[in-house]
């Protein structure tokens, strides 16, 4: 961040996705970030939502989605 905002001025917070995956969670969550969001506070969103690296790594070039099934979940 300090790159593209050298005066380190806006707020940042790291959030991830909550161990439990409850959804009436998130959604509460994306309600308190939504907030923020109104208050001029950046919000920024990185990663994936599939951490199994192994099997992602393994899987590459082989046509097939090994998170699809979660990621249509969420």
């Amino acid at each position: 961040m300090m790159l593209i905002n050298p005066t380190a001025d806006i707020p940042i917070i790291q959030i991830s996705v909550l161990a439990n995956q409850n959804p009436e969670e998130h959604y509460n969550l994306g309600q308190v970030l939504h907030q923020f969001r109104k208050e001029g506070i950046a919000i920024f969103g990185s990663g994936m939502s599939y951490h199994n690296m192994r099997e992602f790594r393994f899987s590459r070039n082989t046509g097939r989605v090994v998170n699809e099934q979660f990621d249509a979940f969420l």
